[in-house]
């Protein structure tokens, strides 16, 4: 019974998590990260920038679907956590990656000029 209900939790979770990257990523609402996460994107980039953000967060997605799948199928072994461990961090280092880039900094530290 608490394999099921940890199934459940965790595709709820990864339900609500690939809600934000869709709002995010294809409907480009910003204002769903952190405002410090886009305060120094230009204009211009807010389109891009939002797909690059949602790409990183279906990554999170796929892993929080992993662990659910691999958890139902092998319950008790250690191994499923490493292999869920790939696209989590693909996912975390995409949207690091693509908020510095676009942002200057993770937590828009950069001086506006």
């Amino acid at each position: 019974m608490e394999e099921l209900n940890m199934f459940i939790v965790t595709i709820t979770i990864g339900i609500l998590l690939l809600i934000l990257a869709y709002l995010i990523g294809y409907k480009k609402q910003i204002g769903l990260l952190h405002s410090y996460h886009y305060k120094n994107v230009s204009i211009k980039d807010i389109p891009i920038f939002c797909k690059k953000v949602g790409l990183g967060l279906v990554f999170i997605v796929i892993a929080v679907f992993c662990k659910a799948l691999l958890d139902s199928l092998y319950p008790n072994v250690y191994w499923t956590d490493y292999i869920c461990m790939i696209p989590l961090a693909i996912g975390l280092l995409t949207c690091i990656y693509y908020i510095r880039k676009y942002n200057g900094s993770i937590f828009g530290l950069k001086n506006k000029k």
